[in-house]
């Protein structure tokens, strides 16, 4: 897991920004090392085998976007903010919140979960 905190001149009590849970082994550059997957339990149960098809079927009634690699390419080039991986994303608005859902390109599995306030 890995938390992201707002900085200090935007919001003086650091309230949670970012909540990030890893589903697979990822390499974190930051740190230089691995973060393990995520051995708890999350509701609904979704996990590193599922795929981006069922992800989709099951926050249907939520209305899931999806965005490809290619979509976020453009989208950092306009804004010109170099980002050196994209993903397929699926995105859920829920509460308040964005949940974002992040697909390795070539298998579709699952590879972590964020959540962003």
């Amino acid at each position: 897991m890995s938390f992201w905190f707002d900085a200090p001149q935007k919001n003086p009590q650091q309230k949670l920004f970012i909540l990030t849970i890893y589903l697979s082994r990822t390499w974190d550059v930051r740190n230089r090392n691995y973060f393990k997957p995520f051995r708890g339990t999350l509701v609904p149960a979704v996990d590193a085998n599922w795929k981006a098809d069922r992800i989709l079927k099951e926050l249907e009634s939520s209305n899931p976007k999806v965005e490809t690699p290619e979509e976020q390419r453009q989208k950092a080039r306009a804004a010109g903010v170099p980002l050196p991986e994209f993903q397929e994303v699926i995105r859920v608005q829920r509460d308040g919140h964005r949940v974002n859902f992040f697909v390795e390109p070539n298998t579709k599995f699952l590879e972590r979960i964020s959540v962003i306030k």
